[in-house]
């Protein structure tokens, strides 16, 4: 057992070292800490006054499990990962952040200002609230929801089923691939797609969907007017590293926006320090 990491492998070692009261099992020592053996509790991580700098980790590791109706639930500062094994639902609050590089989870939700990485593994369904962030770089995924003013990257991954975002919050797609039911926006998020595979894509309300590529092709019963794109249809072209792509623009309300930007525009506003976020005011 190294220094200053702690390997769980009896259930009376949580309730010597953490401490287990009305069904949940607290971490908040300020250690970091593994579970690989199934435990039928709650699990909490948080800081804890006196151990706020070290922030408490959590690590379901091969063979550990948390199995329904019980939740791994992680607050302030505090870290909860998945490595291996399996956790029916995860929560994260505050500036918590959830870290899986592997196993599984079948429900994760994120709320506050937390932030969730996912690079591999499988989750089957990912919610974001508030101002939360999640990064997306491998694994497998079912649905992915985002809410409010939460911010999503995808540079990698797989999702079989839909991708949903709402309300004010901001998708970049750089990679990966998003399929079953597609890409659908609402209200007044923002989207934009850099590279990836995306099947499909439906424009509800006032949404805003800008691809940032080279060659585009309009299929039947699409248009430009100006810059932005009009009806249905197939598009593709070229993403920046001269890969090609086709997506189905199978929905675009008149009240929202699909904006085509011809590359090298990215570079430019790479060179000059960031991704702009496109803004198009309607007359």
């Amino acid at each position: 057992m190294s220094s200053g990491r702690m390997t769980i492998l009896l259930v009376v070692a949580v309730v010597m070292a953490a401490g287990i009261s009305f069904g949940q099992v607290h971490f908040n020592d300020g250690k970091t800490w593994e579970i690989g053996y199934e435990i039928n509790d709650s699990v909490h991580v948080d800081d804890g006054e006196a151990y706020a700098e070290a922030k408490t980790m959590v690590d379901i590791v091969e063979n550990g499990s948390v199995p329904w109706p019980h939740s791994f639930r992680a607050y302030n500062q505090s870290t909860a990962v998945v490595s291996g094994g399996s956790v029916s639902t995860l929560k994260a609050y505050d500036t918590s952040t959830v870290d899986i590089s592997g196993g599984s989870v079948h429900f994760l939700q994120a709320y506050d200002k937390a932030c969730l990485k996912l690079s591999s593994g499988n989750v089957a369904v990912i919610e974001s609230y508030d101002t939360t962030r999640v990064e997306i770089i491998g694994g497998t995924f079912n649905k992915l929801s985002i809410y409010d003013n939460s911010t999503a990257t995808l540079s990698g991954g797989s999702l079989s089923d839909w991708l949903n975002v709402w309300n004010k919050s901001n998708l970049n797609i750089i990679g990966g691939s998003i399929g079953g039911r597609g890409l659908r926006v609402w209200n007044t998020a923002n989207v934009n797609i850099y590279g990836g595979n995306v099947w499909t894509v439906h424009a509800f309300q006032s949404a805003t969907i800008t691809f940032w590529a080279t060659d585009f092709f309009l299929g039947e019963g699409l248009s430009l007017n100006g810059n932005e794109l009009v009806g249905i249809g197939l598009l593709s072209g070229q993403w920046l590293d001269e890969t090609e792509w086709t997506t189905e623009i199978r929905w675009n309300d008149e009240t929202a926006t699909i904006l085509l930007i011809p590359e090298p525009a990215t570079l430019l506003l790479l060179s000059l320090g960031g991704l702009a976020l496109p803004y198009r005011k309607r007359q």
